[in-house]
């Protein structure tokens, strides 16, 4: 983990200096500037350990043992059941991620809200000797990330506990950031992205998963539904308009169906 996160995560404290780990303290992140300590544990670099929020019904859900341990597997995020509902397949959807993100010639690569790691540690494969850091605020879904990349034999993924909405890395650390199945689920969507494209270098690739919201009186009906669970829907046109605010161009919808959109934007 010190290797692959040399001079890359930034203090969420002073946000003044890298945490990097000491050598005679392998389960602390520790931060070289005001010595802040965050622990490492189950696999992963806990940088907010005392931070409790408020839940949704739908993040309860996701963070149940249930869940994680199914989310992987073709009865939940690989099955035929929600290849219907979102319109297209994991695998189809997958090849569209890397392909638009350019991810097999990538350096290095954020995965945002990556839950158990399904496509951190796909990236970190194709990657070949690049990095790829995993990020999430849900510690069960971490948990099961780490493990399955240890067990995979995988030296080029870390996995960071931290929010999506103050990402703690320098401005342009990644080429490409991925966030797929989460920004629906955001408290602040808007500033999710701010932050997507403060730690996105000058061309690099911003590729998106999230739900789509209906149209007419059964799109509101359900939107409104959704909401009420944590979840809120968007559109492709307005989601475009959102990228176009934050600063970015080549703005590419892969697919537009069912309960899902998938888009790819780059930086300017």
């Amino acid at each position: 983990m010190e290797r692959i996160t040399e001079n890359l995560v930034r203090c969420p404290s002073c946000k003044g200096g890298y945490c990097s780990v000491n050598r005679d303290e392998k389960d602390f992140f520790t931060c070289k500037v005001c010595g802040e300590r965050y622990p490492i544990r189950d696999g992963f670099a806990d940088l907010v350990p005392e931070l409790h929020l408020s839940k949704t019904a739908a993040q309860f859900f996701m963070e149940s043992p249930a869940i994680v341990n199914i989310y992987e597997s073709r009865l939940w995020r690989k099955s035929l059941a929600a290849a219907i509902i979102l319109g297209i397949s994991f695998n189809k959807e997958a090849k569209l991620i890397s392909g638009a993100a350019n991810i097999a010639n990538a350096d290095s690569v954020l995965d945002l809200a990556c839950g158990p790691g399904i496509y951190t540690r796909a990236f970190a494969r194709t990657m070949g000797k690049g990095r790829v850091v995993g990020l999430d605020l849900s510690a069960p879904m971490l948990r099961w990330g780490a493990a399955r990349a240890k067990k995979q034999g995988l030296d080029n993924v870390v996995y960071v506990r931290a929010s999506a909405l103050d990402l703690p890395f320098e401005d342009e650390s990644f080429e490409a950031v991925n966030c797929c199945g989460a920004l629906h689920l955001f408290p602040d969507p808007d500033k999710a992205l701010e932050e997507v494209g403060r730690v996105l270098a000058p061309g690099g690739c911003f590729t998106v998963a999230a739900v789509r919201r209906g149209h007419g009186l059964l799109g509101a009906v359900r939107e409104k539904y959704t909401r009420s669970m944590g979840f809120r829907g968007f559109t492709s046109d307005a989601l475009s308009q959102t990228l176009e605010r934050k600063g970015f161009s080549g703005i590419h919808c892969h697919h537009d169906a069912r309960r899902w959109i998938i888009m790819s934007a780059v930086k300017q």
